[in-house]
């Protein structure tokens, strides 16, 4: 007769002490003791139990139940064998011991089956999708990203990159005199600083205007020269 998770039975107990009861279980099951393998609040000792999910027991009278390789899994109670156990699919992870399947999240794929881990989207790709079936994705020019990212980051305003897949913010910077009000360029064509204002630093996200009475009559200055107006 197979035993359950639900109605566990007491099978040959012996009495190895005035305190320790241990029970003779057979493939599929472990006994909890007080001198070996530690009770559950809701377990009894000298009973047999059928062995958790993701576990089982390929021989008789031996505590505690195994674990299913790292990368398989199982969903039932009282396994017998290791065969029983079942690989993970691709685009999942089984970390040992597993009673089931665990999508690989953003940031993150496998494209193995049987695997107990999975890999991190390598710097300058991502991956925003939760779904087992996503990949990793090249980051596009005007963007960046380290490892393990679930969306690239823009080259801030002021800033381009024409590249896609970079790895770090090696955005390039506007020219003094120069701006960009947006983020993730791809271009240099930095917009020139019109006649009347200016842009001291590079990178600069927008221009300065001349002061009340000051003026400058050239674009693209780098400089907070205004000149006085003529009185």
């Amino acid at each position: 007769m197979k035993a359950t998770s639900a109605r566990p039975r007491l099978l040959g107990l012996t009495l190895l002490c005035f305190t320790h009861l241990v029970a003779t279980c057979p493939i599929g099951q472990y006994s909890c003791s007080l001198s070996g393998h530690p009770c559950l609040p809701s377990q009894t000792v000298g009973v047999c139990y059928s062995c958790p999910q993701g576990m089982y027991q390929d021989q008789e009278n031996v505590n505690p139940c195994k674990g299913c390789p790292d990368g398989y899994f199982r969903g039932q109670f009282g396994g017998t064998s290791v065969g029983e156990c079942i690989n993970c699919p691709v685009g999942y992870k089984c970390p040992q011991p597993a009673s089931g399947i665990t999508s690989c999240g953003v940031g993150v794929f496998q494209d193995e089956a049987a695997q107990g881990s999975c890999k991190q989207c390598t710097p300058g790709h991502f991956k925003s999708s939760s779904l087992a079936s996503g990949a990793c994705s090249l980051c596009n020019p005007g963007t960046w990203s380290a490892a393990w990212q679930a969306s690239c980051t823009s080259c801030v305003e002021g800033k381009y990159k024409s590249l896609g897949a970079q790895t770090s913010d090696t955005c390039i910077s506007c020219l003094a005199g120069k701006y960009k009000d947006l983020q993730a360029q791809t271009s240099d064509n930095c917009i020139s600083c019109l006649a009347g204002k200016y842009a001291i630093q590079m990178g600069s996200a927008n221009c300065i205007s001349c002061l009340a009475g000051k003026y400058k009559d050239l674009a693209a200055q780098a400089s907070d020269n205004c000149a006085a107006c003529p009185s």
